[in-house]
């Protein structure tokens, strides 16, 4: 006859004072397991229970998912539970310790939607009380041990507590070489992959093709910085063949629009021009004559002003003369004077030349004026000090009643 075996029941600290004899099985009444007796080892050797299973079943069950939030539980040990999402879906965990020291399971992200798993209360994942986020195509394996919990990487870093505390590399360290992790899209098919990328060529391939990056845009061969309206001053380089070198002084510079205004005089007849609005700060100021003719024999001159309106006085200098029969000179007072008398048929042609003196507000002049298509011609040079700050110029005759008949004349200031 078959000797049955015996079969006994003891708490946890029972078992401890006693050693379980060969072959006897003993129930565990306070771990709630069975121990098996070797008639050697004190209470016996322990036996697992089903969720203490290894980690050799690790991804043996799949189970996918597709509700926005999806509790985990001790049940999901060593399950690979995918997410399949167009929008954001959540996987909370329960506590570490009712996942207890032999949980682990693998996370995986196949939607569009991002996935984040979520410790809870004061659990951490990483050393962080806070959720990790798996991006869409890739995966994280979790482990807990009853206190908390880390993730052991497939093919992305998910972690954003770890790079958030990872050590800041100062600019004044960054070394050609270093890396830099990106994510590349067409990898694996399009389902893209992480990569590292070396800072050389990251700004080569910034710099390759026309790109638009926040307020600035990188063009093969121009440069723009935009404004806050998304405006931007253009830097063309296209017509270079060789370097070019721009060198700035010691000091602030402002760029100003070069602003050039063309008026006709018609044979309707006025006697004056005048060209307003000139800036404060502008310190040249260029004029340029082409056919001007009068239906008199006044000289073309050109007056000063400010915003008290055009000075009449105090134009120093002289206008100098010359042609076939005699050279001669005379001061100037009214005006500067560009040309010698002529008469209804005489037309001028030339240039003139205002400077700034510094930064007051004095103002040197300068003029060559031909008369007609012959020998005679002028030369006018002087000064004219105002009154403030120069806002305006006219362009008129010595006696302001000869009219304008034929011509043209620009003035361009800077």
């Amino acid at each position: 006859m078959a000797t049955p075996i015996s079969q006994l029941k003891a708490t946890a600290a029972e078992l401890a004072a006693r050693v379980v004899g060969a072959g006897l099985l003993v129930w565990n009444e306070t771990a709630k397991r069975w121990h098996g007796g070797d008639g050697v080892t004190a209470g016996g050797i322990p036996m697992a229970r089903l969720d203490e299973r290894n980690d050799g079943a690790l991804g043996y069950l799949q189970e996918i998912k597709t509700a926005a939030n999806n509790p985990v539980a001790v049940t999901d040990s060593g399950k690979v539970l995918i997410g399949n999402r167009a929008t954001p879906i959540a996987f909370p965990l329960d506590t570490a310790a009712n996942l207890g020291a032999g949980f682990i399971v693998i996370f995986k992200n196949i939607g569009a939607g991002t996935m984040t798993v979520a410790p809870n209360g004061a659990d951490m994942i990483d050393g962080v009380a806070a959720a990790i986020i798996v991006a869409s195509g890739s995966s994280v394996l979790l482990k807990g041990d009853g206190l908390g919990f880390r993730t052991f990487l497939s093919n992305s870093d998910v972690t954003a507590s770890a790079i958030g505390s990872a050590p800041a590399l100062l600019g004044a360290n960054l070394a050609d070489n270093d890396k830099i992790a990106a994510f590349d899209v067409s990898a694996n098919g399009g389902a893209g992959a992480l990569v590292t990328v070396v800072l050389t060529e990251l700004i080569a391939g910034i710099f390759k093709a026309t790109r638009s990056i926040a307020n600035v845009a990188v063009q093969a061969s121009t440069f723009r910085a935009k404004n806050v309206g998304g405006f931007s001053p253009i830097l063309d380089v296209t017509a270079l063949t060789t370097d070019r070198t721009i060198t700035f002084p010691n000091a602030d510079v402002k760029l100003e629009k070069i602003v050039g205004t063309t008026v006709t005089a018609t044979p309707s007849g006025v006697a004056l021009v005048d060209f307003g609005s000139i800036p404060a700060d502008c310190t040249q100021i260029d004029v340029a004559i082409a056919g001007i003719s009068t239906n008199g024999a006044s000289s073309p001159s050109i007056q000063l002003g400010t915003s008290s309106g055009i000075e009449a006085t105090g134009y120093l200098g002289v206008g100098m003369n010359y042609g076939a029969a005699a050279i001669g000179s005379a001061q100037l007072s009214t005006a500067f004077v560009l040309s010698s008398p002529g008469n209804a048929a005489t037309t001028h042609h030339g240039i003139a030349t205002l400077k700034r003196v510094g930064s007051t507000n004095a103002w040197a002049f300068e003029g060559l004026i031909a008369q007609g298509a012959g020998i005679n011609g002028a030369i006018t040079v002087g000064s004219k000090t105002l009154s403030g700050v120069l806002d305006r110029l006219r362009f008129t005759t010595i006696n302001q009643t000869d009219l304008f008949d034929a011509g043209t004349v620009s003035v361009t200031y800077k």
